[in-house]
C-alpha cells in the first residue's frame, strides 16, 4: 500500500493501515511530515503534541517512510502498489491578486504557503503555490511565473536556520520569530476564516498591525459556535482590525485597495498574505486512476476541511481496506 502524502490525513491512513497488517509506505514532498499540521502547530501551540505523536505512532507501526520524494505517476507505477491513498492537501492560489505578484512597488503578495515554507523551514507541499524555502518562483493562478516574495537574504537567513536546527521544533519558530519575522510592520490578510483569523493573531501578538479583509459579514465560516466566537474574539483582543462585507479590489502602491459597497479606500499594507482560494486538488489520484490504479483519496485533496475532518477521513479509508 502507498500513501502519497505526510499531512494528517496521510499518517493516519498509514498508521491505521499498517497496524492492520498492511505493508505501507509513505512518501512526502517536503522534507518532513506534518504539512498544514505543522504550520498549524506555529499559530496553535495545542496541535504541536499531535505532530509529534503522529510522527512517532507511525515509526512505531513501521511505516516506511520517504521523504523529500514527490510523487508522479512513473513513480507509482514502478512501485506498482496494490492501493493507493492520495492525501496530498489542497491546492493553494493567489486568485485575483495573482498578476500584481511580480510588479515592483506594490505590497509583497503572499499566500499561506509561502509563510509556511519560510516559518518551518521545509519545502511547500505537492499542489503549492509557492517553494519559498528552497526555489524562487511562484506559480500564478493562471499559470505564470512570478518572482518569489522572500528576498535572496532572507531564504539565507532561513537555510541557515535550518541547518542549524533552530527551525525543527514549532515551539522553537515561535520562539524565534517573536525576534525576526520578515515581515513588514503593516499585514492586510484577505480571507476571515480559520486560517486568516489565526494567522493574524499570531502576526499581531508579534508587534505587527494587522487587518483581516473578507468579504462576508461574518468572520470564521464555516467553524462552528462556539469555536468561532473564540477564534474571532481572540483575533480582535490582540488589536487585529477585523474588515467585514470588503473585497479587496487590487494591490496599489502602499495599500491595498478596498471596496464596500459603492465606497473604495486604499489599506495601508506592506505586506498582503492571501489566506484564502483553497480548492481540492484531485489531479494526481484522477491521473493514477486512468491508469487503472486503485485510489482512494483522503484530506483536502478531497474536501477542504480541518485536521478533525482529515485525520477521520485518513482513518475510515484504511479501516475500510
Amino acid at each position: 500500500m502507498l500513501v502519497i502524502g505526510g499531512g494528517p490525513a496521510g499518517m493516519e491512513a498509514a498508521r491505521v493501515a499498517a497496524k492492520r497488517g498492511h505493508d505501507v509506505t509513505l512518501v512526502e514532498a517536503a522534507d518532513r511530515l506534518g504539512g498544514t499540521m505543522r504550520f498549524s502547530a506555529l499559530t496553535t501551540p495545542d496541535n504541536e503534541p499531535m505532530v509529534h505523536w503522529m510522527a512517532h505512532a507511525i515509526a512505531d507501526a513501521r511505516v516506511d517512510v520517504q521523504l523529500a520524494t514527490a510523487a508522479t505517476p512513473a513513480m507509482v507505477n514502478g512501485l506498482n502498489p496494490d492501493v493507493v491513498v492520495v492525501a496530498t492537501g489542497a491546492r493553494r492560489t493567489l486568485g485575483p491578486l495573482a498578476g500584481a505578484a511580480s510588479v515592483h512597488g506594490l505590497p509583497r503578495l503572499h499566500t499561506g504557503d509561502d509563510l509556511r515554507a519560510l516559518l518551518d523551514g521545509g519545502t511547500s507541499p505537492a499542489g503549492a503555490t509557492s517553494d519559498v524555502a528552497g526555489g524562487a518562483s511562484i506559480g500564478a493562478a493562471d499559470g505564470t511565473v512570478v518572482d518569489a516574495p522572500f528576498g535572496r537574504t532572507t531564504r539565507a537567513v532561513v537555510s541557515i536556520g535550518r541547518r542549524l536546527g533552530l527551525l525543527d521544533s514549532p515551539s522553537l519558530v515561535r520562539a524565534l520569530s517573536r525576534r525576526w519575522l520578515p515581515l513588514g510592520r503593516r499585514v492586510v490578510v484577505v480571507g476571515g476564516g480559520l486560517v486568516g483569523l489565526e494567522l493574524a493573531e499570531f502576526l499581531a501578538a508579534r508587534n505587527r498591525q494587522v487587518a483581516v479583509v473578507d468579504a462576508g459579514a461574518q468572520m470564521g465560516l464555516p467553524m462552528a459556535l462556539p469555536r468561532r466566537w473564540r477564534t474571532v474574539r481572540q483575533a480582535s483582543g490582540h488589536g487585529v482590525a477585523l474588515v467585514r462585507d470588503t473585497t479587496v479590489e487590487g494591490l496599489v502602491p502602499g495599500g491595498v485597495a478596498v471596496r464596500r459597497g459603492e465606497r473604495t479606500a486604499i489599506m495601508p499594507a506592506d505586506d498582503v498574505v492571501v489566506a484564502e482560494g483553497v480548492q481540492a486538488d484531485t489531479s494526481l489520484a484522477d491521473a493514477l486512476a486512468a491508469d487503472g490504479r486503485v485510489v482512494h483519496v483522503v484530506g483536502d485533496a478531497g474536501g477542504v476541511g480541518y485536521i478533525e475532518g482529515a485525520v477521520r477521513t485518513g482513518h475510515d479509508v484504511a479501516m475500510s481496506l
